[in-house]
């Protein structure tokens, strides 16, 4: 089955996410008018044009002639076969200046079930990652040796990324540095997810999830959230009574003339 993908476009003056459906099979990111995502024009020196395309369910991307690929190294690239967590520059081909950052990641998001509450409560510090020593450990194909650290403060947990593969994102936004996670804020470690409340630490019930340490109980919903139950005193009933259909009222008639009525005010 194919996978949904997010490309994120990125430079000092632009941040611009791009979703690629399963369905898709090409798309043109750029400031020409043909381009299926459209970039404002004036953040540019020239015009750019990136296009995507998938063949056999893998993306490639290709660039247009005045743009190049580099991952750090001294090739210059035109096209460059894509895979989940690749980054690297989009660059102008005369002056070798930096045009845009391309980042390219699964999609992960979509609708997801917080049906598992770990209690935190009395926790001061814990641990997330692949290790079995981890207090939260992450067993999916996307985790290798990732280890996430959180500190308790006040009002939630300081987020300190030790390692991660892919990188660790907070409300969607990937962190670098030591971030502060909030009540009511989401964190993923790459196809895991997170949701920060009063109550506790929630995410999804997973086979390839196991907790060290730490209390936890499984709420199972079939609801979709948020939760909504409809009053059952409520019924809808159509009212099948016959509409009683009134006459006009008559007409008024203009008076008729009255001689003495005429000549009254004269008199």
């Amino acid at each position: 089955m194919d996978n949904r993908y997010k490309i994120i476009v990125s430079n000092k003056n632009l941040y611009k996410e791009i979703e690629l459906s399963p369905e898709m099979t090409f798309a043109k990111i750029g400031t020409g008018i043909d381009c299926t995502f459209r970039l404002l024009k004036d953040l540019f020196f020239d015009s750019i044009e990136l296009s995507f395309q998938k063949k056999a369910g893998i993306w490639s991307i290709v660039c247009s002639d005045n743009l190049y690929i580099t991952t750090g190294d001294v090739r210059k690239l035109v096209t460059k076969e894509l895979a989940h967590g690749d980054i690297f520059d989009i660059c102008y081909r005369e002056s070798n200046n930096p045009v845009v950052t391309i980042e390219f990641l699964l999609d992960f998001g979509g609708n997801r079930k917080y049906e598992r509450l770990l209690h935190i409560e009395a926790i001061s510090q814990m641990t997330i990652g692949a290790a079995s020593s981890n207090n939260i450990v992450l067993k999916s194909t996307f985790i290798t040796d990732d280890q996430i650290v959180c500190v308790r403060k006040n009002d939630g947990f300081e987020i300190k990324v030790i390692k991660s593969k892919y990188g660790v994102y907070i409300n969607d936004k990937k962190i670098s540095k030591a971030e502060h996670l909030g009540y009511g804020d989401f964190i993923s470690v790459s196809d895991f997810t997170f949701y920060l409340s009063e109550q506790g630490l929630w995410t999804e019930i997973r086979e390839d999830f196991s907790i060290n340490g730490l209390q936890y109980e499984d709420c199972p919903n079939p609801n979709d959230y948020p939760k909504f139950i409809r009053n059952a005193r409520l019924h809808g009933k159509i009212n099948e009574d016959a509409i009683e259909i009134l006459d006009p009222a008559s007409k008024p008639e203009k008076p008729k003339n009255n001689l003495f009525m005429s000549l009254l005010p004269s008199m």
